[in-house]
């Protein structure tokens, strides 16, 4: 569950939806060795229309296996593909290989331009690779450098456009976004600002700080949305409409985003994705399972905070920059704790954890309180009948009870490292 604070930005896992022709046949093309550079840019056709967008995928004859660098995963249930052999500019996965399904692929610094990957995949990679055009197979798919992108197709199967999925694409103008999509994660399309329009799938039921910096004029949100982040739309056209249920909003309208944060909270999948701008005491409602990542972080009017028993993760930074929040609980149940989790909580002074804890992050509690150049300060923790000071030596006693190899040196571990108490 643990996503290190300074890995937050650039794993980009794309998705976006889409009005599916199924069962449409895909227009011939002809299968030309080396076809010109703006065969990248053709639209694929219908007899009776032309599409602005892809509704099928371009006819990419399959790339053999001997074009192809791959090998049998250490299980054997399967292969991946790690490099493109061949001379073209167009690469089509196969589905098998050698009797085995593609599982993966990753391709770095791949020449080419078109690159259909197999829906068999449930891992891919694309980095550092001029792609003006992909299709997004799975949920588990990053992106990152040359940021050459211009048309998308997300199949049908993906569920989740995950965080900088899409973010940076400068040059991206066409996004077919697949009928299954659920979620569209925080920066998942930020600063794609060729992006004029997008079509958003009835289905899709949540929306995260995901379209940041874009300049969409228009934006039609599916009736299906159960959840809104209030920053979707911050950065974005100052003359941007967004149409939800019939209704027209601006970007910055209270009125469209309240009705998706009840109780000020911000709650998907039992999640706290969160929190609207309040102050004194606030109650997480039982049956949240997590406590999002900055999800509470920085309300500074915050004095107490109560979880419920069902919650049994608190992720990095959740309660970061809270500056009047002086006392938490924490219930039995939670098992594991982020990084920087209490950073700024400069009011806070006492921590109890439950016994049911069984993972810290080793920067847990980082920066409670620094004094100049100490890092710990002024508070003190308690778990399981014993109460450590803020020193970094009591601190390294804590940790030592997480730590997953008793017999290797705890205090040649830094103090942002991770340690559990998995065997």
């Amino acid at each position: 569950m643990k996503k290190k604070i300074t890995a937050l930005i650039v794993s980009i896992t794309i998705a976006l939806t889409l009005t599916a022709c199924k069962n449409e046949k895909a227009p011939e093309n002809e299968p030309v060795e080396n076809q010109p550079p703006d065969r990248v840019m053709q639209i694929a056709k219908t007899p009776d229309k032309d599409l602005t967008i892809w509704e099928v995928l371009p006819e990419i004859p399959v790339t053999p296996a001997a074009d192809l660098e791959y090998h049998l995963l250490a299980d054997e249930s399967g292969v991946k593909v790690t490099d493109y052999l061949g001379t073209g500019n167009a690469v089509r996965v196969p589905e098998t290989i050698d009797g085995k399904p593609v599982v993966e692929v990753s391709f770095v610094e791949l020449q080419a331009e078109e690159v259909i990957f197999p829906r068999s995949a449930k891992s891919c990679t694309l980095y550092y690779s001029p792609v003006k055009y992909i299709n997004i197979p799975c949920d588990d798919m990053s992106i990152s450098g040359e940021y050459a992108l211009e048309k998308v197709y997300i199949e049908d199967n993906v569920t989740v456009l995950s965080n900088y999925l899409l973010a940076f694409q400068h040059s991206l103008e066409q996004v077919r976004m697949g009928s299954g999509v659920k979620v569209i994660d925080d920066n998942a399309f930020q600063a794609c600002e060729a992006l004029k329009t997008i079509e958003i799938p009835e289905g899709v039921e949540y929306i995260g700080d995901a379209f940041r910096s874009t300049m969409f004029t228009e934006l039609t949100l599916p009736s299906s949305l159960v959840g809104l982040h209030k920053d979707a739309f911050v950065w974005t056209s100052k003359d941007i409409v967004i149409v939800h249920n019939g209704k027209s909003y601006s970007r910055y309208d209270d009125e469209l985003f309240r009705q998706f944060y009840p109780n000020d909270l911000l709650i998907y999948n039992n999640i706290v994705r969160d929190c609207w701008d309040t102050s004194g005491e606030i109650t997480v409602p039982d049956g949240v399972t997590e406590i999002g990542d900055y999800s509470l972080a920085f309300q500074k009017e915050i004095t107490k905070i109560t979880l419920p028993s069902s919650v049994r993760v608190i992720n990095d930074g959740a309660f970061n920059g809270c500056e009047k929040l002086t006392e938490i609980v924490i219930p039995e149940g939670v098992e594991e704790l982020g990084a920087l989790i209490f950073d700024g909580c400069k009011s806070l002074k006492k921590i109890d954890l439950p016994d049911s804890v069984s993972s810290i992050d080793g920067m847990a509690f980082a920066d409670i309180n620094r004094k100049e150049e100490e890092q710990f300060k002024d508070f003190e923790v308690t778990y399981n009948g014993v109460t450590y000071s803020s020193s970094k030596d009591e601190i390294i006693e804590l940790y030592r009870l997480f730590y997953k190899n008793p017999w290797d040196n705890i205090d040649n571990i830094p103090i942002n490292s991770n340690i559990s108490a998995e065997t």
